[in-house]
């Protein structure tokens, strides 16, 4: 018997140790959705004054608006450290938000994202500050100064990257 414990060794000198090590994430930002006003995200945009601003109105029941978001954080993972902000604004409606917020934890969007309620009590100023139409998706850029230099409704989307890029180093 003690030959065979002197053994153990020899027959198990080949065989790897293999142990389940934890897993660590990076610890990431959680997802959040807040209800807002016109002058809630409009104050967003002035908290982010000396940075660039890229706002996206969008919704989670709207085809193109789900198929172009992951653009929209693909250019804030890419642009953030270089000073751009994003802040999406969901026009979903009460029944909609927690498929918003779903969409938004998928999507790993942790930056601010606001609904907007109201939005038709402060239509004229929607409009007037992100040059908004009625149409979604739509985007508005700011420069530092919290001008909008840009929007979806008039320019090509096609250059948003290139524009941007133009406005970090102003």
């Amino acid at each position: 018997m003690w030959k065979f414990l002197l053994m153990l060794p020899v027959l198990f000198a080949g065989c790897e140790a293999r142990v389940a090590l934890p897993n660590n994430p990076v610890p990431v930002e959680p997802v959040a959705l807040t209800e807002a006003d016109f002058a809630t995200i409009d104050a967003a945009i002035a908290a982010n004054k000396g940075r660039v601003v890229l706002v996206d109105m969008w919704a989670s029941w709207c085809g193109p608006c789900v198929a172009k978001f992951p653009e929209f954080v693909s250019l804030h993972n890419k642009y953030a450290p270089h000073g751009l902000a994003c802040v999406s604004v969901s026009l979903d409606r009460e029944a909609g938000q927690e498929a918003a917020l779903r969409l938004l934890d998928k999507w790993g969007a942790t930056f601010p994202n606001y609904v907007l309620k109201n939005a038709g009590r402060d239509e004229e100023k929607v409009v007037a500050r992100f040059g908004y139409a009625g149409a979604i998706p739509h985007q508005a850029l700011f420069d530092k100064t919290g001008k909008r230099v840009w929007d979806s409704a008039s320019g090509s989307r096609s250059g948003l990257a290139r524009r941007i890029e133009k406005e970090l180093l102003k």
